[in-house]
């Protein structure tokens, strides 16, 4: 039902080091393959939940599903993803995390898994925050959709 793009080794430009995901751009950092974890299904859910938001009219981060092939020709199966970010005007992706750790002393940017400042409440706060900072509530419109 849904295309597998193949991407070869030779295609990769660089490794992405953010996030706990083995990643690479290609296509001038347009495209982003990033591979699931063994047994998780992950890729899978990436796909369904954009799927889902497309459904929706929720916005996201596209995806298609991507079998990268590399030198030793094994397999990987991911995801590729269109970059959101606007690098041709300069423009940057600023993480939440880096904004949690601005606002909340106590942050620890370091931990992986389970960060308990990193809640829903604490986003809607700071998206709260930057629509009255800005005069717009389209980032609290679209958060809480």
């Amino acid at each position: 039902m849904y295309e597998i793009q193949k991407i070869s080794y030779t295609e990769q430009e660089s490794y992405e080091q953010l996030g706990t995901k083995e990643k690479f751009w290609l296509n001038n950092r347009q495209l982003l393959f990033k591979s699931g974890r063994p047994n998780t299904l992950e890729d899978c859910s990436e796909k369904i939940a954009c799927e889902i938001a497309k459904l929706i009219e929720l916005p996201c981060a596209k995806y298609n599903f991507g079998k990268f092939i590399d030198s030793q020709n094994q397999i990987h199966l991911g995801v590729v993803s269109e970059s959101f970010v606007d690098h041709r005007n300069n423009k940057t992706l600023i993480l939440g995390n880096q904004i949690l750790e601005k606002i909340f002393k106590d942050y620890d940017q370091s931990i992986r898994y389970k960060a308990r400042k990193y809640t829903s409440r604490s986003a809607l706060l700071i998206f709260e925050g930057f629509s009255k900072m800005m005069g717009d509530n389209a980032f609290l419109q679209t958060f809480r959709r």
